[in-house]
């Protein structure tokens, strides 16, 4: 016999799953899946070998490190530049009138609001990709090719 997908599911004791939150957790774990690839996808050009050295040799570096960050991967910016830009924009409204009217006006208002918000991250993320870039040119033998186009690579693929 068999018995419905809630029937089955409140035998084990759970609560019964509707279609929006099993598309939601689906979502959830595919992101966490591709966000755990991307750790392991280095910047072109970059000697890994070269910049774990670099890492160890350094006194005060913390065993903390992200991983990401540590294998200088594609995802080594994380969510930094979309938190800075909705923390900024955020400030910004306690001095722009124009900004505080437009984070107020409903649903469309925050919608344009939210755009702001990610325009701002998209920002932030070339202009800390391009420091990330410019730092890795700094250091001898980390990167294979400097120059412009490593400088492209690396802010595209952050």
């Amino acid at each position: 016999m068999d018995l419905p997908r809630h029937s089955r599911l409140a035998e084990f004791g759970l609560p019964a799953l509707s279609p929006d939150t099993a598309k939601r957790i689906a979502f959830t774990l595919g992101a966490l899946v591709i966000w755990r690839l991307g750790c392991f996808v280095p910047l072109p050009g970059v000697s890994l070998d070269v910049f774990a050295q670099l890492l160890r040799a350094q006194p005060g570096s913390s065993p903390f490190v992200s991983e990401a960050v540590a294998r200088v991967s594609v995802f080594s910016l994380g969510v930094s530049p979309y938190v800075g830009s909705y923390v900024l924009l955020h400030v910004l409204c306690a001095f722009s009138q124009r900004l505080r009217d437009l984070r107020r006006a409903g649903p469309s208002g925050w919608e344009r609001f939210s755009h702001l918000i990610r325009f701002g991250a998209l920002l932030l993320a070339v202009y800390q990709g391009y420091g990330i870039a410019v730092g890795l040119e700094a250091v001898p033998n980390v990167t294979s090719h400097p120059g412009f186009f490593f400088r492209t690579g690396v802010v595209v693929s952050l």
